[in-house]
């Protein structure tokens, strides 16, 4: 309600507000004065309303989501056991011999990166399920397979190069060996 000067019809009268009704003040007919809008209107807003609701609760579930899956992969990584010297040396020696059989011998070399690479990761501890491999591991096998498929060299090397770069984070920097007790070396 919105107040105005009552008076006669000639504006002679009390400088006193009265209250005036929102139909009047609105142009409004009766049927509008009870302060709800029309039915479409709230329909509209309720809409809205329901659409925004649900927005916000699908980027709650994405971002639940990316942080269950990130929660475990993390997980999956901590578990992981480091490799002993001699048998990082033994990985790291039939890595180098596959490697130099790329020339003669694409498929062979690439198929013997994947058992390796493989291998290496079972003895590290990490799932060997296939939703659970490492991305570029699961990419290393799809090039593998089309250049098996398709006789194609260049896909078998860019299949070996994955497998190297997974192999590489999967073997780790060499570890520098303990100086027993008692015994410093100097530089």
């Amino acid at each position: 309600m919105v107040g105005r000067a009552s008076g006669d019809a000639n504006g002679q009268g009390s400088n006193s507000w009265a209250p005036v009704p929102l139909s009047a003040r609105n142009g409004l007919g009766p049927e509008r004065s009870s302060g709800v809008t029309s039915i479409g209107g709230v329909h509209q807003r309720m809409n809205l309303n329901l659409i925004v609701d649900i927005v916000i609760l699908l980027v709650i579930i994405a971002i639940g989501v990316s942080v269950l899956r990130a929660w475990r992969s993390q997980a999956a990584r901590a578990r992981l056991t480091p490799l002993p010297p001699e048998t990082r040396n033994r990985y790291v020696s039939a890595w180098d011999r596959l490697e130099g059989r790329f020339v003669d011998a694409p498929e062979e070399a690439v198929l013997e990166a994947d058992s390796l690479t493989t291998a290496l990761l079972g003895e590290r501890g990490h799932p060997l399920l296939m939703d659970h491999l490492p991305r570029q591991l699961r990419s290393a096998k799809i090039k593998l397979q089309d250049g098996q498929r398709h006789h194609r060299t260049e896909d078998l090397r860019r299949a070996l190069l994955d497998y190297r770069a997974v192999y590489a984070r999967m073997i780790g920097p060499e570890q520098p060996e303990e100086v027993a007790e008692g015994r410093r070396e100097t530089a």
